[in-house]
């Protein structure tokens, strides 16, 4: 998948989720995940990790997501 977009300059990117986990437990699910971005650079590629998680909720109109949590991977 590349696209051009203003978070990345303009520049052609590529997104691949990474170590994925869902856990759920009745109505509520849990996704977690390492979010790579990469993205094209005149020096070469640039790589960006992320973890997100996502807690959604079975609501009677279907699952909506109720809360993201985000921190830079790696150290």
């Amino acid at each position: 998948m590349t696209e051009r977009r203003w978070a990345t300059g303009g520049r052609p990117y590529r997104l691949d989720l990474l170590e994925r986990r869902l856990q759920r437990y009745g109505d509520v699910a849990i996704f977690s995940y390492t979010l790579l971005l990469t993205v094209e650079a005149e020096e070469g590629l640039r790589h960006r990790a992320v973890n997100e998680s996502r807690v959604a909720v079975r609501f009677p109109e279907g699952w909506k997501v109720v809360h993201v949590h985000k921190s830079p991977a790696g150290g």
